[in-house]
């Protein structure tokens, strides 16, 4: 694996025939970590596999309570449209990734 920078890759050597899982933990959001592997055996390595990237990132937080800026309208009963239109700041937080949208 890489130092999730984009850096240069260690080597984590598990001796064991029997793992197939590998866990990393204290990862920071927003950080892309790359992967690769080779097996060995008595005879020699297999080459490298293809790189493996992934972005780590977790749930955003709740952006600011929307504030309210503007009504317009009119009377509806005879076809005039009514509005609200209301305002927010995006979140403190955004998990590490950008922020795709917002449901209101």
């Amino acid at each position: 694996m890489d130092d999730c920078r984009n850096g240069a890759f260690s080597r984590i050597l598990l001796q064991t025939t029997s793992t197939v899982t590998y866990t990393i933990s204290s990862l920071t959001p927003g950080s892309i970590c790359r992967y690769r592997m080779k097996v060995e055996n008595i005879i020699g390595a297999s080459p490298y596999s293809d790189i493996l990237s992934i972005q780590y990132a977790v749930i955003p937080e709740s952006p600011p309570v929307p504030s309210y800026v503007a009504r317009s309208g009119g009377d509806t009963s005879i076809g005039l449209s009514s509005s609200i239109s209301i305002k927010w700041d995006g979140p403190v937080d955004n998990g590490g990734v950008s922020v795709l949208g917002y449901q209101i």
